[in-house]
């Protein structure tokens, strides 16, 4: 019944961060449950960002540098100065048709050497030897370990909320899912 609020890798230790005030103690013994809600949650808004980072290149030439997923809204940072409402509103529909269309998320590991063969987004870190990537149906590779959908149905739908100037660049606010 004790949540735990974040897991961290400290030298190569898995920490579990509990509340203040636990009463647990190092080396206790504890059976673990995954909160699915938030699970799902987390996986509808990193797999929405796969696909509106993915669109905002292809239709708009214009990168993600950051990508941050909030309790109520996630925002990505891409690299374009100002958008107009119309491109808005093309990125979102066609993130929301690929959504209906149902592609796959594909996930598989291959070498640093493998992965730079690919058409990545983004180039993977150098100091990897292993590389995991997420194919979304040929349309898009990302070196990435987050959580992610299976299909892009079970996305639901996403929504651009608000966006703005941000320094130098473009911060777009979204929700996805159950949101």
């Amino acid at each position: 019944e004790i949540p735990v609020l974040d897991v961290r890798d400290i030298d190569g230790e898995i920490v579990h961060v509990l509340p203040a005030g636990t009463t647990l103690a190092s080396g206790d013994s504890v059976w673990c449950k995954v909160n699915w809600e938030r699970r799902r949650d987390n996986t509808q808004q990193h797999s929405g960002q796969h696909l509106l980072s993915a669109n905002f290149l292809r239709l708009l030439g214009a990168p993600t540098r950051s990508f941050h997923l909030g309790e109520f809204y996630s925002t990505i940072d891409i690299d374009i100065p100002h958008l107009e409402k119309n491109d808005v509103d093309l990125v979102e529909k066609e993130v929301n048709r690929m959504i209906a269309d149902n592609y796959r998320y594909n996930k598989f590991i291959t070498t640093y050497e493998e992965a730079l063969k690919l058409p990545l987004r983004r180039k993977p870190p150098a100091d990897e030897k292993e590389i995991r990537i997420i194919e979304i149906d040929g349309f898009d590779y990302t070196p990435c370990c987050g959580t992610h959908v299976s299909e892009s149905r079970e996305i639901q739908l996403l929504k651009i909320i608000n966006y703005e100037k941000y320094k130098g660049m473009t911060r777009v606010y979204f929700v996805a899912g159950l949101r």
